[in-house]
């Protein structure tokens, strides 16, 4: 049994003595990114970023008017000559008018696109630019998107949503036989203008 003990307590020297100075390394560095930490991302020009377009706008105006008149006249002719001849003439006249108007216009658009930074302006703003075409049966769509956002809003995944983008210009232009059915017709140009 001593020599059980022996043999154990020689083989741990042992492997204390091979196995040298062991050290770990952290799984974190300086220029890791945490998910927890608010150290903001450094963007320079030609940096991608891609922007979830989720637009949604809508708008009602109505207008409601009246307007009303009521007038007399009376016309007597007097004690002359003719008196007997011309009779008097009285008049009255009245005019209603009352009108409702209303109109209701909205949009919606979800698109996903990837632009460029332009520009870094200082305090982490971003000057963002860029457009996407798509072609489909001679149909053709094109989404432009400008405007600057912060550098903290923009995400780990490099995305924004399009509510964060300040000065935003988002257009989206279709050219092709659809686009061009939503364009009215030349008469009707010419009989708008004359009405």
């Amino acid at each position: 049994m001593k020599q059980r003990w022996l043999v154990l307590i020689g083989s741990l020297l042992l492997l204390l003595h091979l196995g040298g100075v062991v050290q770990g390394e952290s799984l974190w560095n300086d220029q890791s990114h945490s998910l927890y930490s608010n150290q903001e991302k450094v963007f320079h020009p030609g940096d991608l970023v891609t922007i979830l377009i989720i637009e949604q706008s809508s708008a009602t105006q109505q207008a409601d008017s009246s307007n009303s008149e009521k007038n007399s006249l009376g016309l007597s002719t007097g004690s002359g000559l003719l008196s007997g001849f011309l009779p008097g003439l009285k008049g009255d006249w009245d005019s209603k008018y009352q009108g409702q108007g209303s109109t209701t216009r909205g949009g919606n658009i979800q698109a996903k696109i990837t632009v460029a930074v332009k520009e870094v302006k200082p305090g982490g703003i971003l000057c963002l630019e860029g457009q996407q075409q798509i072609k489909v049966n001679k149909e053709r769509q094109t989404i432009r998107v400008t405007g600057n956002v912060r550098s903290k809003d923009v995400g780990i995944n490099n995305q924004v949503l399009s509510s964060h983008i300040a000065d935003a210009q988002i257009e989206f232009v279709g050219q092709g036989t659809v686009g061009e059915t939503q364009n009215t017709g030349l008469l009707t140009k010419i009989f708008h203008w004359l009405f």
